[in-house]
């Protein structure tokens, strides 16, 4: 397909756009050329698609072959943003990375750039170089160094917090607020009496901990009225350092510490705790106190517990569980009550040896045998 586009050029002309040009134009910026190619910009261009293109002219140093800027004209007022050198607005100095370093009086540095300093800080006082030293009156330092208005009216206040530490004549100190005493709801309730600006006492179950009635610990019988420490309990609990906590519900009686001394009927002193009979020892039938002093049959008294018997005893001493009869197929040996020979039909009552034999069976020695 013929579409008169050039495709090759001779000596004098370069390759652009499909057309054969002169080597002055379109790059006569181009200082050396390689046949037809551009190796070499004149200063202050660099060479971009084969072409020299003029570098940003606030660079003072810049890539040859990139053309990105590295250092900027900080005398003009120009910093790095990315590759390009770009005017910064009242900047006196800058950084290495083109944010503003310093200002002229009236502005400060505020996010790398120089900013009038009523508005970044229209309440502040006193500035020292970009910084607020001093709030104006009614105002305090926030968290980032801005000045901030006062919650409420204030006597005198800590200017880091902006709390009060003390209230004019009518308000009263609340958590660092001072609340007016005409309001319809006082700021501390619970208040019996205020001298002016602080409460002074407080409602019965309440104690004074900052200014402020807080409630005291519900179980306390008598309580300090300054700092709520419980200094003794009611009946059925007991005090742990400050607090007054309740004893084991089963326990009938106890001392001033809250150890338990005596349990309700059907529970056992086990340590300090009381425990249910049934579940230390379920086997008793008979109870004296705490003291087990019958065990349900099968199981004999060891140790104020109730242990199984041997299973084989047709009779046992219920203190020491040592068998004394057997059932039939078992003989005594000691205390205990043994398997004898299957296939006896009788058998010594000390030794288990077979005296007789049941039909099919021969008495051979002490054994029946087929």
């Amino acid at each position: 397909m013929q579409t008169g586009y050039c495709t090759s050029c001779p000596t004098g002309y370069l390759l652009y756009n499909n057309a054969c040009w002169n080597l002055v134009f379109p790059n006569k910026y181009c200082q050396v050329f390689t046949d037809t190619t551009c190796t070499t910009c004149y200063n202050r261009y660099y060479l971009h698609n084969g072409i020299c293109t003029a570098v940003n002219s606030n660079c003072v140093t810049y890539d040859m072959n990139t053309g990105a800027c590295l250092t900027c004209n900080t005398a003009g007022g120009y910093t790095l943003q990315g590759t390009l050198c770009v005017k910064s607005s009242n900047c006196l100095t800058t950084t290495s990375s083109g944010a503003c370093k310093t200002c002229p009086t009236g502005f400060a540095v505020y996010n790398g750039l120089c900013i009038d300093v009523t508005t970044i800080n229209p309440y502040c006082l006193t500035w020292s170089g970009s910084t607020c030293t001093a709030c104006q009156d009614g105002y305090y330092f926030g968290s980032n160094g801005i000045c901030i208005a006062l919650a409420s009216v204030c006597g005198t206040y800590n200017v880091n917090t902006g709390a009060c530490t003390s209230c004019p004549s009518g308000y009263v100190l609340f958590n660092g607020v001072c609340w007016s005493l005409s309001m319809p709801t006082p700021p501390n309730p619970f208040c019996s009496y205020f001298n002016g600006i602080f409460c002074t006492n407080c409602y019965p179950g309440y104690y004074l901990a900052a200014g402020v009635c807080i409630p005291a610990n519900p179980y306390c019988l008598t309580y300090n009225m300054i700092g709520g420490a419980c200094l003794t309990c009611p009946p059925g609990y007991y005090l742990s350092g400050i607090y007054c906590y309740v004893s084991d519900p089963n326990c009938a009686t106890w001392n001033m510490n809250g150890t338990c001394t005596a349990c309700y009927n059907g529970f056992v002193l086990w340590g300090v705790t009381c425990i249910g009979q049934n579940t230390i020892n379920p086997w008793c039938e008979t109870w004296v106190g705490t003291t087990c002093t019958w065990c349900y049959y099968g199981y004999y008294l060891g140790s104020g517990i109730c242990i199984p018997a041997n299973p084989y005893c047709n009779g046992y001493n219920m203190n020491t569980g040592a068998c004394y009869d057997c059932y039939p197929g078992y003989y005594l040996s000691g205390a205990l009550c043994l398997a004898s020979n299957p296939n006896c039909q009788t058998v010594a009552p000390q030794t288990g040896y077979c005296t007789s034999c049941y039909t099919g069976y021969l008495l051979w020695g002490n054994s029946c045998v087929a």
